[in-house]
């Protein structure tokens, strides 16, 4: 009688076969598995988890929060999802963007430029506007001018911050030292006549940057115009929060 041939002695090209077979068998089962998985309802789904739940014992928890057949949130552990943060950030955008609709009612449009930085506003004022040259007072014009503003700045949460800017030029005969000093006398000027009109002191800040941040590059005789200046930066003051 004929002996068996050993499987060692198997011939080289069926050998495929065994792995082809393998992996055939394994899409079947993911197919299968997967055609299962997508026609599970929502009850018989619910019943898994309940069956899961019951085998866990009372002190398990559920790591999956159904959600009811109507839409609305399952009882129990689960947040419900709002929409605070689109209705907060609604409001600030109407505060900031009431300052700006003001602007234009009140007839400043062409005097005041207005910008977007953010999340808040930069009101830029005209130096020769507020001041004489080389005044750290407010001139009538000025006063008037800032006084126009506070209703549009006294919306609850609204922080301002004053900054004084100048050109490169300096006269002796000036009453400050130096463009630091006229910078920060001016913006102190124009935080003190918002305080003195109502708005809260708490709100204001000031800083007085000179020459350093021109807006334009250049003589002195033909940009400063453009660099003498006080902005009002805008944003809405928000509750802090614990990191740690």
């Amino acid at each position: 009688m004929a002996r068996a041939k050993p499987a060692a002695e198997m011939i080289d090209g069926q050998r495929w076969m065994i792995t082809f077979s393998d992996l055939i068998t394994l899409l079947l089962t993911f197919f299968v598995l997967n055609l299962a998985m997508s026609s599970l309802d929502g009850g018989r789904l619910k019943q898994m988890v309940g069956s899961t739940s019951d085998a866990t014992g009372d002190g398990g928890s559920a790591l999956i929060n159904l959600a009811s057949e109507s839409g609305a949130p399952a009882a129990g552990g689960g947040q419900e999802v709002t929409d605070a943060p689109i209705a907060a950030a609604a409001t600030d955008g109407g505060a900031l963007e009431a300052v700006t609709d003001g602007i234009t009612d009140l007839g400043l449009a062409e005097t005041i430029e207005v910008r977007e930085e953010g999340r808040g506003l930069s009101l830029t004022l005209p130096g020769d506007l507020l001041f004489g040259v080389g005044n750290g007072r407010l001139s009538d014009r000025g006063a008037q001018t800032v006084r126009t503003l506070i209703p549009l700045l006294q919306r609850p949460g609204i922080v301002v911050s004053v900054e004084g800017h100048t050109d490169g030029t300096l006269s002796r005969s000036w009453s400050y030292r130096d463009n630091w000093d006229l910078s920060l006398a001016r913006a102190v000027a124009v935080a003190t006549a918002l305080e003195a009109g109502g708005i809260n002191p708490a709100a204001l800040s000031v800083t007085g940057y000179g020459s350093a941040r021109p807006r334009v590059t250049g003589r002195p005789a033909e940009v400063g115009s453009y660099n003498r200046r006080v902005e009002l930066r805008l944003h809405l003051e928000r509750p802090a929060k614990d990191i740690f």
